[in-house]
């Protein structure tokens, strides 16, 4: 198990943590570019169709266009309630406002890594986990000004 903190908004933590995992487990790292980071436009078929969708869903007014996300592309994920999923998503859209996806910048290992921008100023990297199945397992979400 790898534990990190940080109060810097600028360090990529999951991608520092799952390194040092990594490494802890004997397995290469191979070292990140430095540079400005390439852009691959989203696609509209495959996963690139539901990542589209999730961000659709996501900048909806309404929460039931997440819910039939969710139900057509989520693998259900017990330990939460819907009631909290729904406090938490209103709590993102509160602070981020519109997502507007710029494109690929990873694809490794059963995942997407999407940059999107938000209107009140951070950007974001939405890391799609895909199961065997071809639906999302989980979401992580690291934001930088």
């Amino acid at each position: 198990m790898v534990i990190l903190s940080t109060n810097d908004s600028q360090v990529r933590g999951g991608r520092i943590s799952h390194a040092l995992a990594r490494l802890a487990h004997g397995e290469a790292v191979p070292v990140p570019k430095s540079g400005p980071v390439t852009v691959k436009p989203l696609g509209t078929t495959g996963r690139d169709a539901v990542i589209r969708a999730w961000f659709d869903a996501f900048n909806a007014k309404d929460m039931e266009t997440m819910r039939k996300f969710r139900a057509a592309h989520q693998t259900p994920r017990p330990g939460m309630s819907d009631a909290d999923r729904e406090r938490r998503l209103t709590e993102m859209r509160g602070d981020l406002g519109q997502l507007t996806p710029e494109g690929i910048v990873e694809e490794a290992d059963g995942a997407v890594t999407v940059r999107a921008k938000s209107p009140n100023g951070p950007t974001g990297m939405f890391k799609f986990v895909f199961g065997a199945e071809g639906r999302v397992e989980g979401i992580e979400v690291e934001l930088s000004n």
